[in-house]
């Protein structure tokens, strides 16, 4: 099995179908018969590193048929740079914070399949707060932003022991990391973005006594914050895929959820996203510190917005190289380098 693609035993009906008889009453209590399952692809991307599918389950018990869905994360190797595979620090993850009591906050974690390492979990029935936004339901995606602040620091007064610890060594492989996904697969655009990456690393040096302190603030920080990973649940929220969770600085989550927000507001507001970016920012930070930011946490801030723009520069350059005879995706990432330059002029 080993040699075989991951993706293909995945969505393979056959094999599947043994696994989920194996399992379906372990995973699903009073179930008692599998009737039949379809699988639906989700999302294959990274350059086919990873793998997103749902299995929609028709099930028996004693109350007669009921229907269940299952999401599987699987990705081809171990995690980069020797971290451990993202789906099971995803994993890890959920079962540490159902631990810590807030199991309200995430989905049911079902098991992860080391063999394939695939995560697979109970599908949450929401909208995720991103449909707010393309729906152009403006008021509605503010009125949440204060519930997504206080869970996100409900899970930043948490320590993890067991989790990778994401500091300054991370952070540069993480850039070289960056510097070569670009250059491989945006070679035009690489002089512009090597010239970001290094303005990040300018500025924390720059201002690095109020870095310097940081470390002992470390707490368990989701990773890959942004409304895309946000589910609405009966006016509650959820939050999904901690594949890049770690002990970290707790205010790289916000300029994390800040730079995404403010790209997707003027992706779907342009005309008035500068104004929609400053009020969801002040909105998020009033129920998260309850009180006003000093200067450090807008430079810090401001650092992880910068830094967190790197990354998705990085990545739409792997996921648009497929993409490169529309020339949509060159324009895109030309688009955002442009935003990190007028980042780069306007910096605190």
């Amino acid at each position: 099995m080993a040699k075989k693609n991951y993706i293909i035993i995945l969505l393979d009906k056959k094999w599947i179908g043994k696994f989920f008889q194996n399992r379906f009453a372990q995973y699903f209590h009073g179930a008692k018969k599998l009737i039949d399952f379809d699988i639906e692809v989700i999302k294959i991307f990274l350059n086919h590193q990873r793998l997103i599918a749902r299995y929609n389950l028709i099930l028996s018990g004693r109350n007669g048929i009921f229907k269940k869905t299952i999401i599987v994360k699987a990705e081809k190797k171990i995690g980069f740079f020797g971290k451990p595979a993202g789906t099971k620090t995803d994993y890890s993850t959920n079962i540490f914070l159902r631990e810590q009591k807030l199991d309200n906050l995430v989905p049911r974690p079902l098991e992860y399949y080391q063999p394939l390492r695939a995560f697979f979990y109970e599908a949450i029935e929401g909208v995720c707060l991103r449909q707010l936004s393309i729906n152009r339901h403006s008021q509605e995606f503010m009125d949440f932003i204060p519930i997504v602040a206080e869970a996100v620091q409900k899970i930043h007064c948490l320590k993890n022991n067991k989790i990778i610890v994401n500091g300054q060594h991370w952070e540069n492989k993480q850039h070289k990391f960056y510097l070569f996904l670009v250059k491989k697969y945006y070679p035009f655009g690489f002089n512009h973005f090597k010239n970001l990456i290094q303005a990040c690393r300018d500025f924390k040096i720059k201002n690095k006594n109020y870095f310097r302190s940081r470390f002992q603030s470390f707490r368990l920080t989701h990773g890959d914050l942004h409304s895309g990973n946000i589910f609405i649940v009966n006016e509650k929220i959820k939050l999904l895929d901690f594949s890049d969770a770690s002990a970290s600085d707790p205010l790289s989550d916000l300029g994390c959820f800040f730079i995404h927000t403010e790209l997707m507001f003027e992706h779907d507001f342009h005309q008035n996203y500068k104004e929609m970016t400053d009020k969801m920012k002040l909105l998020f930070c009033r129920n998260y510190f309850n009180r006003d930011l000093s200067d450090s946490d807008k430079k810090i801030i401001y650092y992880y917005m910068l830094s967190n723009l790197c990354r998705i520069i990085s990545y739409a350059s792997m996921d648009g190289n497929k993409h490169k005879e529309t020339m949509e995706a060159n324009d895109l990432l030309e688009k955002l380098i442009k935003i990190g330059e007028e980042k780069i002029k306007t910096s605190y």
